[in-house]
């Protein structure tokens, strides 16, 4: 379950933005569609990715299965106006007209959060968007700001946070002590990401590649994200996840 959402999302995800990188088109899209095929439903994206390719793809790798996605992106406007705009833009994209669940990208501070929820602030485009149907539900997500996002969801019922969780995090930002503790207080889906550290976790021999996730799976969250550039990643962790 997607926190109260009513969503329900299988426990890994596909990261938005490594699984774009490929020069060729048609790589990218024959990778989304395996994930697909494997059974993962939770497609993330932002409209900053690759300039906006990274949803253009998307949309291409999803037409006709449109029902089979709990469908995710984010926008960076701080504003009303230009949310609104950019949701317009990221629903042409994604060749879609509605968003699962839609997320204040990349909200580090206070400062950020409370332009948000001032008067004019971009929380309005999605207050009008939700009442439009153009999205479902409201999030925000964070590489940095565990403070930040667990203040946000106390002021705001925001439906979902994307906090950068893995097995490293304890003991840098905290998000799984700070943030992803309020959250399930108050049943807001965690959507966890970052979850190898772009890499540097099984790179660095941190911990291996199925611990890693498997951490990460034993925490509190609703779906965990991995980018999975190569068909090979993506293979195997759809394994761990089917067996965890």
């Amino acid at each position: 379950a997607l926190g109260r959402t009513g969503l329900k999302v299988g426990i890994l995800g596909l990261g938005g933005y490594h699984a774009t990188l490929h020069e060729d088109e048609k790589e990218s899209i024959a990778l989304m569609h395996r994930a697909l095929d494997l059974g993962i439903n939770f497609f993330d994206n932002a409209d900053c990715y690759s300039v906006g390719v990274a949803e253009e793809r998307m949309g291409k790798a999803i037409e006709g299965r449109r029902d089979k996605v709990v469908l995710m992106t984010k926008v960076d406007d701080r504003d009303a106006k230009g949310a609104m705009e950019t949701l317009e833009m990221s629903l042409a994209s994604l060749r879609t007209d509605y968003l699962d669940v839609w997320q204040f990208h990349g909200v580090f501070t206070i400062d950020e959060l409370d332009k948000i929820l001032a008067p004019g602030g971009a929380i309005e485009a999605a207050e009008k968007a939700k009442k439009a149907g153009k999205i479902r539900f409201v999030g925000l997500t964070g590489h940095l700001g565990a403070i930040t996002q667990q203040e946000a969801i106390r002021r705001y019922p925001f439906d979902t946070i994307q906090p950068a969780l893995n097995c490293v995090d304890p003991h840098f930002e905290n998000f799984r002590g700070i943030a992803v503790e309020e959250a399930a207080k108050r049943s807001v889906g965690v959507i966890a990401m970052k979850t190898m550290a772009f890499g540097q976790i099984y790179k660095q021999k941190v911990a291996t590649v199925e611990d890693a996730l498997r951490w990460v799976w034993s925490q509190p969250i609703s779906v965990g994200l991995s980018g999975c550039e190569k068909m090979e990643f993506l293979n195997h962790n759809a394994y761990l996840a089917k067996t965890f």
